[in-house]
C-alpha cells in the first residue's frame, strides 16, 4: 500500500502557507526542516518569495508617507524588477513632477516679491 501521508503534510503546509500570504501575512514562513526533496525546494522557494515583498511595498509606504506630509523630496531608492519595477520608476516620475512645480511656483512668487520690492 501506498503511503501518501507526508504529501499530505507538505500539500496542507504550502496551503497554509499560500493562504497566510493571500491574507496579507507576509511575514510567515514555511519550516524548511519538515520538508524533503521537491517540496523542499518548493518550500524553500516559497519563502524566497516571501523574503522578496516586504522591501518594496515598505519603501511604498513610507514614500508615500512622506509625500502626504508635504514632502516632496520622498523618493523610492533601490532597484525592482517586473511589476514594482515600474510602480517605482512611476512613483519617483510623480513627486520629481510635483517637487519641479512647486520649485516652480517659489520661484514665479520670489520674483513678484522682487518686483514688488523694485516698486516701493
Amino acid at each position: 500500500m501506498l503511503d501518501i501521508s507526508k504529501d499530505v503534510q507538505n500539500t496542507r503546509e504550502i496551503a497554509a502557507l499560500t493562504e497566510a500570504a493571500q491574507q496579507g501575512k507576509l511575514d510567515s514562513r514555511a519550516d524548511e526542516s519538515v520538508f524533503e526533496g521537491n517540496y523542499r525546494q518548493i518550500a524553500e522557494g516559497a519563502n524566497r518569495l516571501l523574503d522578496s515583498l516586504p522591501r518594496p511595498v515598505e519603501e511604498m509606504m513610507v514614500t508615500m508617507g512622506r509625500a502626504a506630509r508635504k514632502d516632496m523630496t520622498a523618493r523610492m531608492d533601490g532597484e525592482c524588477q517586473g511589476l514594482v519595477g515600474p510602480i517605482l520608476s512611476r512613483t519617483n516620475r510623480k513627486y520629481i513632477s510635483r517637487t519641479d512645480r512647486v520649485e516652480e511656483r517659489r520661484g514665479k512668487t520670489n520674483a513678484n516679491r522682487e518686483k514688488e520690492r523694485h516698486l516701493l
